[in-house]
Formats: C-alpha cells, structure tokens, sequence
C-alpha cells in the first residue's frame, strides 16, 4: 500500500507539470501573436501539448491603385494590381478621401465587412470634387492599405439639349445649305464641338464653325445629288456639360426645274423641197437643247435643220435631258404646215387683135394641183373679168392675173398673167411687099387673126377712094394698072377699119 500511494504522488505531480508546460506555451504563443504587426499573420505548424515552431508571412497591399473620371460623369471607375507576395487576401476595402477637408468614406459598396474581389470597381454618385481612392487588402481583420491614387475630378454632368436646323429644306443640287446646332442647357453655356453626321458618316464641312460659340455651331454644304439625307448634330459633352444628340432632319436635295422656249419662229410658208427651216430653242438651265421629228414623213431634223419632204403638220420637238443639277425639261413642240407646190398654165389663148365692142374673151387656166384657178384684172379701166369672162371698156393693155390659193396640202401657186392690146379700131397691117410685072401683081403682108382685109390699087401716089376697096386676104393677086401705082391694103373689124398700109411700084 505505501508503494502504491508512493507510486501515485509522482504520476500526478508529472500530470500537473505537462498541464502547466501546455498553458505556457499557448500564453507565450498568444503574446507573440499580439506583439505581430498588421501586416503579418502567424501560421501554426502543429497543435496539442509540447512545444512546436510557428512561420509569421505577410499581408501585401495592391499596388498601382488608379482612377478615372469621364466629363459630366458622376461616377469613378477605381482599379488596382492585386499583390503578388505574401498570403493572398480574402478581399479589398476601398476608401474614398477628399482631398480638401481629408475625409474619408467608403467607395465602391465597401465596407469592413463587405469585400470586393476583382481589381476594379466603379465608385456610383460620387458628390462633385476631388478624391484620392486607397485600396486595402484585408484577410481575417488584417488589413494592408495602398498608396493613395492621383487625384481624381468627379463633375456631375449638366444635362443639355441639341436641336438642328437647315437654311433651305428642300435645298437645290449645288445650293450651299447651313445648317446650324444649338445646345442649351439648364444652367450655364455649353462649350466644346459638334460633329455633323449624315446617315452615321461625318460631314464634311465646306464652311461654318464646328466649335460651340455662344452655343451654336454650324457647317456649310454643298450636296452635289438629289436625294434625302437624314442629318444629325451630336454635341461631345464638355464638362460639366454632357453630351447629346439633336433629332435627325430629313434633308431633302431635288434637282432644279428648267423649261424649254423656241427662240426661232416657224416658218409661214413651208413647201416640200423648198429652202429648210434653222430652229432654235433655249434653256432656262442654259444647258444645250436638242431636236427632233415627231412627224418624219413630213420633216426630218439633223441638228437644227429641218427639212421639209412631204405635204402636211411639220412637228418639232425641243428636249433638255437634265444634268446632276437640273431636272429634265418639258418637252415643247412647234407645228406648223408643210406644203406640196404647184404650178398655174393658161390654156386659152389671148385675143391677138382685142378690140372695142368685141365679145368677150373666155379664159382657161390649169394647176397642177387640180384646184380651180381664180381670175382678176389688173387692168380694170381696160378689161374687166366675170368668173372667166373678160370685157373690154377701154383701148390699152390688159392684163388678166391666174391664181390658185391653195389649200392644207397645197402651197398657193405663184402668179401668172396674161395679156394682150385691146384697140379701139383695127390697126394698120404691117409687112407690105408688092411684087409686080406688067401683068401681074402679088401683094403679101402680115395677117392678124380676127381682122379681115380691104385692098385697092391707084394711079400714081392717089389717095385710095372709098368706094373701091374690095376683100382681100394675103398673098393677094391683082392685074396693075399703067404707070406708077400705089397698093392699098387696111384691116377690118366690123364696121371699123383702119389705117391703109400702101407700097408705091411700077410694073
């Protein structure tokens, strides 16, 4: 019994020992951990009684913390570069200074309690100023703050509006359209440019100012084709001015009118195969105008000239085809007649020997067109005319004028006359010869159709005696007289004859 009491008093002061080595060691273990810095963490090798060797490893802070602010935004966009030495942190705390009163708070929706995992974050409606931002890697309630960003300008973006306008809607091809950008905000001017943008494609500018001036801006352009265009002016935003975009104005570019006028004048008297026609014509574009035949049969156009081929209406077109600019013309047209010709030819015969108190003399005339011929006197003291009959009211010439008026197909005929003396007793026969013998005479002159002749023969150089004239007609034979003879011969109309034509001979 002593040995066991012996025996049992030194397990238990041995107990006791161990349970008094193991409560120092987790004291001094405890007061080292407490003596780290934040920036170290202790890592245990081994646990339970005994004595054991610990590491100590370091929290690294994230390094090149950047920030970024847009022109009118609100908001920050905040980034980092995760450590690459020492234990890895569980997250990052990101805090938001003010560099004018050093302030701080928490950004980007952290807290103590509420880490980011990625390496960038945005920092939403953020108060106007300027900041510094410190990223903190934290691990357990360890924590391992960052150098502080550059500073950071946050500018809270003043709404605006951008309205467009065009100077000329519609606008005519080649026609210099300004169109002009206003941006209007609540507060303060706009400052800063507009970019002009036709269909998503910048304009190109031929004139006007792009950048904002009292918070207009405008471009100048010529549109070389017809068309609609839709344009917008987008305005950049300059801080604190945001941006914004104007409705889009449907441009509409046309081509411009033009017309068409005939500076020639149609001819009066057109006739097939006669003398051709030189047309003209201009356009109000001052473009070159061309021409043609609507009518080919009648006329034919080679460049200006029109040449006439057959009887009827000669139509002229006039065209101007248009340009990039100028809108095709109206076609014009003139008209006008195209004449066959013809041709007048008397068939009666005009009197030879017209005399006063004769019947009146019938006229006869022809045109080759078959249309029926018109008679005047252009004599009318002398000879007048009835339809076709002409009377005789005076000695002198008269004329008597054939005309043919025409018609749609036909061309009026040139004018033609005839004429003839009209006396108001036979005149004296002319071209007297006598051929003579002792016993034979032979008298011949010349004869005038509608006179009747009277002859007589005396001695001598006598007068011819009233009561011895006889008829006769040429060649006329007589028996001469003795001697030295006179031959004697007048026309006669009627009761009038005329004066005596006579030859003196000796058979």
């Amino acid at each position: 019994m002593k040995r066991d009491r012996t025996g049992s008093e030194p397990r238990a002061r041995r107990a006791a020992s161990s349970r008094g080595v193991r409560a120092l060691a987790v004291f001094v273990a405890f007061a080292a951990l407490m003596g780290v810095p934040d920036s170290a963490w202790a890592l245990w090798t081994s646990t339970g009684s005994g004595t054991g060797a610990g590491t100590t490893s370091t929290l690294v802070a994230p390094s090149g913390v950047g920030a970024t602010s847009s022109a009118g935004s609100s908001a920050a966009v905040v980034s980092w570069t995760a450590p690459t030495g020492g234990v890895a942190p569980v997250g990052y705390r990101i805090d938001r200074i003010d560099t004018a009163t050093g302030a701080a708070a928490a950004a980007c929706g952290s807290s103590a309690t509420t880490l980011l995992t990625p390496t960038t974050c945005t920092d939403a409606s953020v108060p106007d100023g300027t900041y510094r931002y410190v990223v903190s890697s934290v691990r357990a309630g360890w924590t391992s703050a960052s150098a502080p960003s550059a500073s950071v300008s946050v500018r809270t973006g003043v709404p605006t509006t951008t309205s467009l306008t065009s100077s000329d809607n519609p606008a005519f091809v080649g026609q210099s359209v300004t169109y002009t950008a206003s941006v209007t905000a609540a507060s303060g001017t706009p400052t800063g440019a507009v970019v002009f943008s036709s269909g998503g494609a910048a304009l190109s500018c031929s004139g006007g100012s792009q950048t904002l001036s009292a918070g207009t801006a405008t471009c100048i352009v010529v549109w070389a084709s017809a068309g609609t265009r839709n344009v917008t002016a987008a305005y950049a935003g300059s801080a604190p001015f945001s941006a914004s975009s104007s409705t889009a104005v449907a441009q509409s570019v046309v081509q411009r009118s033009q017309t068409v006028t005939f500076t020639s004048s149609a001819p009066g008297a057109a006739t097939v195969g006669g003398g051709a026609y030189s047309v003209s014509a201009t356009a109000t574009s001052g473009l070159a105008v061309t021409f043609t035949s609507t009518t080919t049969a009648v006329c034919t156009v080679a460049g200006a000239t029109v040449t006439f081929v057959g009887p009827g209406t000669c139509t002229v077109a006039a065209d101007q085809g248009g340009s990039a600019a100028y809108a095709p013309a109206v076609q014009v047209t003139q008209s006008f007649a195209v004449k066959a010709t013809q041709a007048i030819s008397f068939t009666s015969s005009a009197p030879a020997a017209a005399m006063l108190g004769d019947p009146a003399y019938t006229l006869a005339a022809t045109a080759t067109s078959g249309l029926g011929v018109t008679f005047t006197s252009a004599t009318p003291s002398v000879c007048v005319v009835a339809g076709t009959s002409v009377s005789f009211v005076s000695a002198g010439t008269c004329t008597v004028r054939a005309d043919q008026a025409g018609n749609a197909t036909w061309a009026a005929a040139a004018q033609v006359s005839q004429s003839f003396l009209v006396t108001p007793v036979p005149t004296a026969p002319v071209g007297l010869t006598v051929d003579s013998t002792p016993s034979s005479g032979t008298a011949t002159w010349t004869t005038v159709s509608g006179y009747a002749y009277q002859c007589q023969v005396s001695n001598g150089s006598s007068v011819p005696v009233a009561s011895e004239w006889s008829p006769c007609v040429s060649p006329f034979t007589f028996v001469p007289k003795n001697g030295n003879q006179t031959f004697f011969v007048r026309a006669v109309r009627g009761t009038s004859a005329s004066t005596p034509a006579s030859v003196n001979f000796k058979p």
